[in-house]
């Protein structure tokens, strides 16, 4: 909350870029998503953690930081610190209360063109590499093997018993 007021005080004295980052732009609508997904299940806690992540973000482009991208994480933000969103919200310069401000629109995100696929070795995790989205059982396996950090496990083992694949997730060599 601290870092939330320090940046919001600080960007209420500042001029910002009339164009968004779209980067930031992105990330804000993935936070949207999430969050309203969170409120729906009625995970708070899991919705804190994204609103958390996001804080962290725009810290960081803070220099970058447009109105809009701003007043849309105030509003999200609203229903977990209502007082502070209040309080920025006016510090922007708006009249009414940020309570009567409509939620930033849930759009569909486009799914990820690659995915970290966690590579095990007996359940072990032994790596991570990063693999198209749709890749076959064949291509993630042959990715795998690549990996020094496979290697140095597999290398002295015979073929492995069974491989065990959750797309977009796990692959678990089973060795004996």
């Amino acid at each position: 909350i601290e870092r939330i007021w320090q940046l919001g005080f600080k960007l209420s004295k500042t001029e910002r870029p009339p164009r968004p980052d779209r980067e930031l732009s992105e990330k804000l609508q993935e936070l949207v998503n999430k969050v309203t997904q969170a409120l729906l299940a009625m995970r708070f806690n899991t919705a804190v953690a994204f609103l958390m992540e996001f804080s962290r973000t725009l810290g960081q482009h803070e220099g970058g930081l447009s109105k809009k991208v701003w007043m849309d994480f105030l509003v999200v933000l609203n229903p977990f610190a209502p007082h502070l969103a209040e309080e920025l919200w006016s510090l922007l310069g708006h009249k009414k209360s940020i309570q009567l401000a409509s939620w930033p629109e849930v759009k569909e995100l486009a799914p990820p063109k690659t995915v970290n696929l966690v590579v095990q070795i007996n359940g072990k995790v032994r790596d991570s590499i990063a693999v198209k989205a749709e890749v076959s059982e064949a291509e993630a396996v042959d990715q795998a093997l690549q990996s020094a950090k496979v290697q140095k496990y597999i290398q002295n083992k015979n073929q492995a018993e069974k491989i065990i694949y959750v797309p977009g997730r796990i692959l678990n060599f089973v060795v004996d």
